[in-house]
């Protein structure tokens, strides 16, 4: 299957994790990865306590096109967290 949407969605920071951080999943690409997998993509985060880690990518890249999915959405498919392989809401269930 071929995506030809610029994506992006809120996920966990990794298995069984209850922060979540922004992940992307550029057009073409089958997996959505946290957004410090794209260097090219990723802004620097704000400095503010408690802040959401990839604000400030999501804030330019949506104004750039890219478009955010729904969790619910996003969490049906596959994704890759750090220090996992790959993970999905099927797998873990």
């Amino acid at each position: 299957m071929t995506f030809t949407k610029n994506l992006m969605a809120w996920l966990p920071l990794g298995a069984g994790e209850d922060t979540r951080i922004l992940h992307l999943k550029p057009a073409g690409e089958s997996y959505y990865r946290p957004y410090t997998a794209y260097k090219h993509l990723a802004k620097p985060d704000y400095k503010v306590e408690g802040g959401s880690r990839g604000y400030a990518t999501m804030q330019a890249l949506l104004k750039q096109g890219w478009e955010l999915e729904s969790c619910e959405v996003a969490a049906t498919q596959k994704f890759l967290v750090f220090g996992e392989k790959d993970f999905s809401k099927e797998q873990s269930a």
